[in-house]
């Protein structure tokens, strides 16, 4: 079976479109110099240990975290006893530090192959996702009020969407036939993201991820409803043809130091570099790996400690398209 991937001109401007821009990171588009060592050299500097794991060590980080939802779900279910005035705030606490924690869930298992971890792994190495970019500028494009609802819009339902439909993805053509939609979708067993040993992979991830959902409708109906920037950033350049290769695109990514959430989020957030050049390294390594390697990765090592909700902001405004012709692309505007 022949499979080609094609790159998404959604999300990309020709220079035919009229629409130039202006290069969100001029600076560092014009100090670009591509690395002059390899994947090895990088882990050379690594102590070795931190590329042992621990069963033991791993789902006690799981336990914990089971251990504070279990907790706030005990504090949730005790506001009613709480003051009227301080239970609307007693609920906000509650979601946003759920939320957090769940978070952390989530990465958890992406680190540790659970289910949400077995389509990221399946498809990681063979997805470059892009901003979406379409259409001529309308007139409120760059009003503040437009960009709050995009990014609204893109949190909440960006993601399942893309899930979804692939959307922002790589169209593939196999066998001659061109495949997009919900047929490139990352929960579709016969879609092109995945090789055909990975068939039963994704059939039982579905299962367990049908299964969680209705966990979730199930409480929901109970208790009541409630209710990413690691890889864009204007000095993060977009690699085509032969610029791009394993290690060059797992350095396009950006390390942010988002305070406490860190935490929260087992240092996913701080050591992302690490992550993608080693993601079989446990999580609770990366700090020390990060450490190691700064220095020798040099101006290739990407690190921006905006706070989270301003470096949002500074993605979503700068980083709106790049062209579709050269092989070394930058964010424009």
């Amino acid at each position: 079976m022949s499979k080609v991937r094609q790159r998404n001109n959604v999300s990309s401007k020709t220079a035919d479109s009229g629409i130039k821009g202006k290069l969100a990171a001029p600076e560092a588009a014009k100090k670009f110099s591509r690395p002059n060592f390899t994947l090895k050299e990088i882990r050379d500097r690594i102590p070795a240990h931190c590329f042992q794991r621990s069963a033991l060590k791993s789902l006690s980080y799981v336990a914990i975290d089971l251990s504070m939802i279990a907790g706030l779900v005990y504090f949730a279910s005790n506001i009613y006893l709480m003051p009227e005035i301080v239970q609307p705030f007693a609920w906000v606490f509650y979601w946003v530090f759920q939320a957090f924690v769940g978070v952390g869930i989530w990465i958890l298992a992406h680190d540790m192959v659970f289910l949400p971890y077995t389509r990221s792994q399946l498809t990681g190495k063979k997805e470059q996702v892009e901003e979406m970019y379409e259409g001529d500028e309308p007139l409120l494009q760059d009003a503040p009020i437009t960009h709050v609802f995009v990014l609204f819009l893109m949190l909440v339902f960006g993601f399942p969407y893309y899930l979804l439909t692939n959307i922002g993805g790589n169209s593939y053509i196999v066998d001659g036939k061109p495949y997009k939609g919900w047929k490139t979708s990352h929960y579709y067993p016969w879609s092109p993201l995945f090789e055909k040993n990975q068939f039963m992979g994704i059939i039982y991830s579905d299962i367990g991820m049908i299964l969680w959902i209705g966990v979730q409708v199930a409480l929901g109906l109970k208790l009541g409803w409630q209710v990413p920037v690691l890889h864009t950033d204007p000095v993060v350049p977009h690699l085509n043809n032969d610029e791009w290769d394993f290690m060059r695109g797992a350095l396009c990514t950006v390390d942010r130091d988002w305070g406490f959430l860190n935490v929260f989020f087992h240092h996913i957030t701080d050591t992302h570099v690490v992550h993608h050049l080693f993601s079989t390294m446990p999580f609770y390594h990366a700090q020390e790996a990060t450490e190691a390697v700064k220095a020798f990765l040099g101006e290739h090592y990407l690190k921006d400690d905006t706070p989270c909700l301003q470096a949002l902001w500074k993605s979503k405004t700068l980083c709106r398209f790049v062209e579709d012709e050269g092989d070394v692309l930058w964010y424009k505007y």
